[in-house]
């Protein structure tokens, strides 16, 4: 038996969560089929899983009430019904990435709210190649002793790229993630050895068009910095080890972000 919220034990932030929930929900819940699109759309705005999402979903359609959807309240009575991820906040946008990898490893392209038009080859094709770059650059000993970044890390620095290079129609907004994206893409450049760079830009040609943009921009930039020497690490650079705190500082380690899973 479904158990409800009463209205009356809300808060005045719980009620405009609720009011915001609503807005969003009531025309899903009026559909009798949803679309990925509109699954996607909605997960960013509300930064909800889909299993959530799809929870909320069904219990405004059996009782469509603002009320309905209230957050449940942690407790030894209240629990029941709640979803563990509804209790934690999850940035939004990461959802959105981790669902559109997901959905490109079955041939469906992202929500073009991510990276503007693109197809799901290229959005994985970007994703694996970074997995296997930085695997291979941050952890080259890895077998000699213990590992300075985790696969955790590695997927955290591929969402803040595919994030970074998000469309926006506030030119502020474009201006800070233009000047940010040169700091991350620079400092992923200065990892990359100049045997790799041939392949590295090959491999880029495949990527979603926004970001090869940002890869292209910051190799211009580099190139200009360092002229006449290569914008790639050369041998010497090679031999010294990279620093974990560099890497942290530019892509904040410190917070941790989910691994995406083949299913």
């Amino acid at each position: 038996m479904q158990k409800w919220r009463p209205w009356e034990t809300a808060n005045e932030v719980e009620w405009g969560l609720a009011v915001e929930r609503e807005s969003v929900i009531r025309p899903l819940a009026e559909e009798e089929r949803l679309t990925n699109g509109r699954l996607q759309e909605a997960m960013l705005r509300l930064g909800l899983s889909r299993s959530v999402l799809y929870k909320l979903v069904q219990r405004y359609r059996d009782r469509p009430q603002t009320s309905s959807l209230l957050p449940w309240k942690r407790g030894r009575d209240l629990t029941a019904g709640m979803e563990e991820s509804e209790s934690i906040p999850i940035k939004k946008e990461i959802l959105v990435v981790e669902d559109a990898y997901r959905n490109a490893l079955v041939g469906v392209g992202p929500n073009p709210v991510l990276l503007g038009k693109t197809t799901d080859r290229a959005f994985r094709q970007f994703v694996e190649d970074m997995l296997q770059l930085l695997s291979r650059r941050l952890n080259p000993n890895w077998r000699k002793g213990p590992a300075q970044f985790c696969r955790q890390d590695f997927v955290h620095i591929v969402i803040v790229l595919i994030l970074n290079a998000a469309p926006c129609s506030d030119r502020t907004v474009r201006r800070k993630r233009y000047r940010s994206g040169l700091v991350l893409w620079t400092t992923l450049l200065s990892i990359i050895p100049q045997y790799e760079a041939s392949d590295i830009e090959c491999a880029s040609l495949r990527w979603p068009l926004a970001l090869r943009r940002r890869f292209f921009t910051a190799l211009y930039q580099r190139r200009r910095e360092r002229w006449p020497f290569s914008p790639f690490s050369t041998s010497n650079e090679l031999q010294k080890p990279i620093e974990r705190m560099k890497i942290a500082s530019v892509y904040d380690l410190s917070v941790r972000m989910p691994v995406f899973q083949r299913s």
